[in-house]
């Protein structure tokens, strides 16, 4: 079965960047309802597990993450939050994301899940970023070929 999402309901953005949106976070939080947020204690970078000194949003802000809410039944779906190395943009791991080198993808353990999640089928508080998903899902890193997968 193949979904379908009309420009209005993607607001100018890809599939793949909606279908991120309320992933849940890794090694940083939100703080309340905007963009403000705070890395955890000692948290690791997803990419190559050094201390982390920053977090991305995913997808990047430019591409429909940061600011970018989308307002959806189930209420708002927002970027999650992944802890990274490097300052700004600009180097480590947080720059590779930002230049395509390094890449993040959610990957559901079923079909049936990732319909259900697209579809809005799940309880309204697992699309705000609920590390529940972590229970049918989970994020693969790409590097260059090599993929790492990341948990929680």
């Amino acid at each position: 079965m193949f979904l379908t999402y009309d420009r209005a309901t993607l607001k100018g953005r890809t599939v793949r960047a909606f279908s991120m949106l309320g992933k849940p976070c890794v090694g940083a939080r939100y703080l309340g309802p905007g963009d403000a947020h705070v890395l955890d204690p000692d948290a690791k970078c997803v990419v190559c597990g050094r201390l982390a000194c920053n977090a991305h949003h995913e997808p990047p802000k430019g591409m429909g993450g940061g600011a970018f809410r989308l307002d959806t039944p189930n209420g708002p779906r927002i970027p999650p939050l992944l802890a990274v190395c490097g300052g700004g943009n600009a180097c480590g791991c947080h720059a590779m994301l930002h230049k395509g080198i390094a890449r993040v993808r959610w990957e559901w353990d079923s079909e049936l899940f990732e319909r259900h999640w697209l579809e809005g089928r799940f309880r309204p508080e697992w699309y705000r970023n609920d590390p529940v998903l972590f229970a049918m899902g989970r994020y693969v890193i790409d590097l260059d070929g090599c993929e790492k997968e990341v948990w929680s």
